[in-house]
């Protein structure tokens, strides 16, 4: 039910303005289209069902593919709905540009909100560098050097032949900087969440 819940919320939250279209696209997928209507269902399907038996700390990942079925929905359901309706191309690019902007102001506004009320709405925990909100529920990170920040700032720290005993994502992030930065290969390694 939890990971049900999560592939729900994070549907909803990047497509919330366009599951109506997506709804509809499945819908006018009939008649010549039904098979490529099964078609896209049944990769749909097949997607949510292997990220539910699949457990991994990032788990969430895994629903990307499921999105790309999504998007063929949509498309579909734009396309049947400017013919539909009979929207000029120029009014169909304005309800297309409003739900993208609807959805832009929900990726800016989401975290802005949680932050605010001091809500970690996934239940994640902080690490060094990472506003969790900011980082789960706002999809670009252009800018974001936390990681970095980490490792650089953990690594330096260290003294010489020393050992760093981390649960997966730090010891992923000291492991990369030294395997692929050549950052203290003197520093030992040790990762807390194998037994």
């Amino acid at each position: 039910l939890r990971d049900f819940a999560l592939w729900i919320g994070f549907t909803g939250y990047q497509f919330l303005f366009f599951l109506p279209l997506a709804a509809f696209g499945i819908w006018e997928l009939r008649g010549e289209a039904r098979p490529f209507r099964l078609f896209t269902l049944l990769a749909f399907t097949a997607n949510i069902l292997f990220v539910f038996t699949f457990d991994v700390p990032d788990q969430y990942v895994f629903f990307l593919p499921s999105y790309s079925m999504i998007a063929i929905w949509i498309s579909g359901g734009a396309e049947a709905f400017q013919k539909r309706f009979s929207l000029s191309a120029w009014r169909a690019l304005a309800l297309i540009l409003l739900c993208v902007g609807g959805n832009w102001a929900v990726y800016r506004l989401t975290p802005m909100v949680l932050n605010q009320m001091e809500v970690n709405l996934l239940a994640v925990r902080a690490l060094p560098y990472r506003d969790n909100n900011h980082f789960f529920l706002y999809p670009p990170k252009n800018g974001y050097d936390g990681a970095h920040r980490y490792g650089t700032e953990v690594l330096a720290a260290l003294p010489a032949e020393a050992g760093l005993l981390a649960d997966w994502l730090p010891y992923q992030t000291a492991r990369y900087f030294q395997e692929v930065r050549g950052v203290r290969p003197d520093v030992l390694l040790f990762d807390g969440s194998h037994k």
